[in-house]
């Protein structure tokens, strides 16, 4: 959390129901161990609020119904056409990435977080998501 924090994190996204680690007693141990200064949580929150005051969040009541399923195929097919546009295919163009051909490609190593980590279904925002 201290080295998201003073890399300029400003939110944890999508947490959980447990404050993920951007929670109020994490943040508020770094700042009494002198490991984030008050003025780096204060400028994150500033930037926060900034753009929910921008875009009029706090103008006009809350409606809706957060559990309403308002897929239609207008959105589904725009979500598709982001995901294909978005896509990155790499092409091995005279041997440069280091793969074998792929009559001889096996398997491929993923490493890093994502490599062991669950796809995140629940929770809050995207995570809620059903594809």
């Amino acid at each position: 959390m201290v080295q998201a924090a003073n890399a300029g994190l400003d939110q944890e996204m999508p947490g959980d129901k447990n404050g993920g680690y951007f929670n109020f007693l994490a943040i508020a141990n770094a700042i009494n161990a002198g490991q984030v200064v008050e003025a780096t949580i204060d400028d994150k929150v500033h930037r926060i609020l900034r753009t929910m005051f921008q875009v009029g969040l706090f103008d006009r009541p809350v409606t809706g119904n957060v559990s309403a399923n308002v897929t239609s195929e207008t959105h589904r097919l725009l979500a598709r056409d982001m995901a294909r546009q978005s896509a990155v295919l790499l092409k091995n163009i005279d041997q440069t990435l280091p793969l074998q051909p792929l009559a001889k490609l096996k398997r491929i190593a993923v490493f890093g977080e994502a490599a062991h980590t669950k796809v995140i279904t629940g929770g809050t925002g995207s995570g809620a998501v059903v594809p």
